[in-house]
């Protein structure tokens, strides 16, 4: 341990010394530094540890990070600045510095860095989440069956979820997973509408079935669906069916758009029959 800690302390400092090496170097020289930190604390159980995986969802204080492992954690991001982390694309890959939260597949973190795009300006390792919003109907051990308002039914493997995201009978929400093959589902996350930020409502003076153009990005695309993030804080499940199938196709996740369509008695829930792409803001 002492080696370990003497070989650290010199590759910071050359690090810390050197600009150019610093530049290169940033991400790693950071998540080493929070390393240091945790061993030289002498806090068994408290010290930050490096995490890769990618990035589920980003809400309020909290994101949702499926580790390399395949675990999904809740990580508490209160001390972090939201704009740095809410950017992140969704299935990105990131690399977390976090130490243990207080309860199960909980974290704390204390840094993040995303994982940076390619000559190409394409970003690398990512993950394509799939979202869809429905019922569950059946729980099985780890797994449980969920029905969309179309009829499809997944069922899906939840043994890798946290305890806040178990599912339960009549459970409502939007689903987020990852289809490996046409049997084989794998959840990771159930973000029930309780769950939603309190601006999820704000917009009650529309009622069912009235006209409105919203302006946001794609949270996540899945079979029909989609989930947005509009530009006033709502979050909402979208019924993409109504919309051209070739608009649809083109969807990726932080596409900026605007979605003409019907509210719904939900305030969480939105039937889009056009979607338009967005410049950049």
């Amino acid at each position: 341990m002492k080696n370990l800690v003497a070989l650290l302390t010199v590759f910071l400092a050359l690090v810390s010394g050197s600009p150019a090496l610093a530049q290169s170097t940033g991400g790693l020289g950071n998540i080493l530094n929070d390393a240091l930190g945790g061993v030289l604390s002498g806090k068994p159980g408290n010290e930050n540890r490096s995490w890769h995986g990618h990035l589920v969802q980003a809400k309020g204080t909290t994101m949702i990070f499926r580790a390399e492992d395949g675990k999904v954690y809740q990580v508490d991001m209160s001390a972090l600045d939201a704009q740095s982390w809410h950017s992140i694309a969704l299935g990105q890959a990131l690399t977390l510095a976090a130490k243990p939260g207080p309860g199960p597949q909980t974290l704390i973190a204390a840094r993040i860095e995303p994982e940076k795009p390619d000559r190409a300006g394409q970003l690398r390792e990512k993950r394509a989440f799939l979202s869809a919003q429905g019922t569950v109907e059946a729980v099985q051990d780890s797994r449980f069956n969920f029905r969309t308002p179309d009829g499809k039914i997944l069922w899906v493997d939840a043994s890798q979820m946290p305890g806040p995201a178990a599912a339960r009978v009549n459970d409502q929400g939007t689903l987020i997973y990852e289809r490996h093959s046409p049997q084989q589902v794998t959840a990771v996350w159930l973000d029930r509408p309780e769950t939603q930020p309190s601006a999820a409502v704000k917009p009650s003076a529309a009622g069912p079935g009235e006209y409105q153009r919203i302006y946001g990005y794609v949270h996540s695309v899945g079979e029909g669906t989609l989930s947005f993030k509009a530009d006033d804080g709502r979050t909402l499940a979208v019924d993409t069916s109504r919309v051209d199938a070739q608009v649809r196709s083109t969807l990726r996740q932080g596409d900026l758009v605007s979605i003409l369509g019907k509210t719904t008695a939900r305030a969480d829930q939105f039937v889009a029959e056009a979607i338009e792409r967005q410049a950049r803001r």
